[in-house]
Order: structure tokens, then sequence, then C-alpha cells
């Protein structure tokens, strides 16, 4: 199963994803026109941490 949760995902969609079992997310561009990992001045590293310090959401 692929989920798109976007980039305004919220806990309600991370529930959607440990309700399908997912252990794992993947993040990439998709398209040449938004941002990597690399040029996104530290956005997805603040929130992973800030997510990660939250608690996540535990897989069911």
């Amino acid at each position: 199963m692929i989920a798109d949760v976007g980039s305004g995902g919220t806990d309600a969609q991370m529930d959607q994803v440990a309700n399908a079992h997912v252990s794992g997310l993947f993040f990439g561009p998709g398209q040449r026109e938004q941002t990597t990992v690399e040029s996104d001045g530290g956005n997805l590293i603040r929130k992973t941490i800030a997510y990660h310090n939250s608690g996540g959401t535990p897989l069911k």
C-alpha cells in the first residue's frame, strides 16, 4: 500500500497509515518544482524531530 499524506500531513492521517500496518514512510521530491531534503532549509528534519519528540503514532 502506498499512502500519500501530502505536505500537510496530520495526526489523523498518520493514524490511517498506522491502521494500514505501514512500518515505513518514504519522502521524496516527486516533481522538479518541489524541494528536497537538501533544499528545504531543514524543514523535514525539524518536523521529523518534533514528531519523534511528541511520541509519534503507535502501530496498531
